[in-house]
Parts: C-alpha cells; sequence; structure tokens
C-alpha cells in the first residue's frame, strides 16, 4: 500500500495511506495522520488541497480532495479526521492503487 502526502498548497499537513478505494466511482479514502502544520477544517480552503505519492514531487493523484474532521464531535481526546479523493481518472486509479484494482477485478470478473 501507497503512503501520500496531504499538501494545502505547498504544505503538507497529514499523510494517509487511502486505505479504500472504489475504482469504478474513481474515489479513494482514508485516515489523515496530520502533522503540526494541520488546523481544522474550517480554516482550511479546499480548493487549495492536494495529494501526492511520499516521496515524490511530482506524482499527484487527480481529483477532488475533501477532508472531514469529526476530532470535535468525538472528543480532544481522539483524532478522527478522514480524507478523501473523487474523480481519479482510470488511469492513475490503476496507477496508484494496484491493490484496490486487483480486488474489482477479482470480485467482477473483470
Amino acid at each position: 500500500m501507497s503512503r501520500f502526502d496531504v499538501l494545502l498548497g505547498d504544505v503538507v499537513i497529514g499523510h494517509t495511506d487511502l486505505e479504500m478505494g472504489d475504482p469504478v466511482k474513481g474515489s479513494a479514502l482514508g485516515s489523515l495522520r496530520p502533522t503540526s502544520m494541520y488546523t481544522s477544517t474550517q480554516s482550511i480552503d479546499s480548493s487549495k488541497l492536494l495529494v501526492r505519492l511520499s516521496g515524490t514531487e511530482g506524482e499527484w493523484l487527480n481529483g477532488v480532495v475533501v477532508i472531514d474532521d469529526y476530532s470535535v464531535d468525538i472528543g480532544s481526546n481522539v483524532t478522527a479526521i478522514e480524507v478523501s479523493v473523487t474523480g481519479i481518472s482510470h488511469k492513475n486509479f490503476r496507477h496508484f492503487f494496484p491493490a484496490h484494482f486487483a480486488i474489482y477485478e477479482r470480485q467482477f470478473n473483470v
């Protein structure tokens, strides 16, 4: 499984494995492990959110990135932040998530 950086502009605000995905919908989601640069989603301009493969400068995951922070609702002792990327092209989904794609192919005999 690949690790991804979540950026707000050019600042890394967290990391995710995007451990769940749907190739048909072109979507992936997972928990966000925030860095010290992360602030609550109320102050995040979602149009500036980007996701890239960790350790790279140019392997960007295309799509719309959304962060849902449930930590306030659950309690301050718990970090419950999800990140999702929708609208991922078929080509990028296959490239970045071969395991998700393999499960889909086996399940539906594609």
